[in-house]
């Protein structure tokens, strides 16, 4: 590009010296995730978030919501603009999530155009009692345990016998993390016990690592 001024009543005029560039406003497309997709957070589960842009743009920042917008968290600050990053997918269960790119100099940025949906795979782990625990007949203790993903209840059993019979503790309780247990009356000291925590389908469970106690 050149620029020239005349002088609008005679013949005077210069040019620039050298030829300079125009760059167009920077603009950012995101390509992916764009409408619609479903992705599994699971165990450090991994995604590639791309996107396309124009001018010059250096860095970039990326950031995600699971709320449709309300709300937003960082991704990674000031990366390359490379046109994809590769995202570890967090711990969240929404379908109602959104990924907005921004330029770190400019005003330029975009976000996707329809929300998508993070999910964890369920599971549960079961805390305590977990393995070298001595728990007396007729004490009241609390099992506890972990989850991830969408599970609503679930039934609670533990076994005398190293795990070839289980009685119920209770066949439908909240998962809320944890149960008060009153440990049942043994006519002899128990030394292979488990605990066993499951969904109310028998689809998803946990047992205890290792055996505990139960003292007469």
């Amino acid at each position: 590009c050149l620029v020239r001024v005349s002088d609008t009543t005679g013949p005077a005029a210069d040019v620039s010296n050298a030829v300079f560039t125009i760059d167009p406003y920077p603009t950012i497309t995101v390509i992916s995730p764009n409408d619609g997709e479903i992705w599994d957070a699971g165990i450090t589960q991994t995604q590639t978030i791309t996107w396309t842009y124009t001018g010059t743009i250096a860095n970039v920042n990326i950031d995600y919501s699971a709320d449709g917008g309300a709300l937003w968290n960082s991704i990674a600050s000031s990366v390359p603009n490379t046109g994809s990053y590769n995202w570890v997918l967090p711990a969240v269960d929404s379908n109602n999530c959104l990924v907005r790119i921004s330029d770190t100099v400019t005003s330029a940025s975009d976000m996707s155009d329809a929300v998508f949906t993070i999910w964890q795979l369920p599971s549960i782990t079961v805390t305590a009692p977990d393995g070298g625990e001595s728990w007396g007949r007729r004490t009241v203790h609390t099992i506890t345990w972990t989850t991830t993903g969408n599970i609503q209840d679930v039934k609670i059993q533990y076994s005398q016998n190293a795990g070839n019979d289980w009685i119920n503790i209770v066949s439908s309780t909240a998962n809320d993390g944890s149960y008060q247990w009153t440990v049942p009356n043994v006519n002899r000291t128990k030394t292979q016990c488990l605990v066993r925590i499951m969904t109310l389908d028998d689809t998803v469970l946990d047992t205890s690592n290792n055996y505990f106690t139960i003292l007469k």
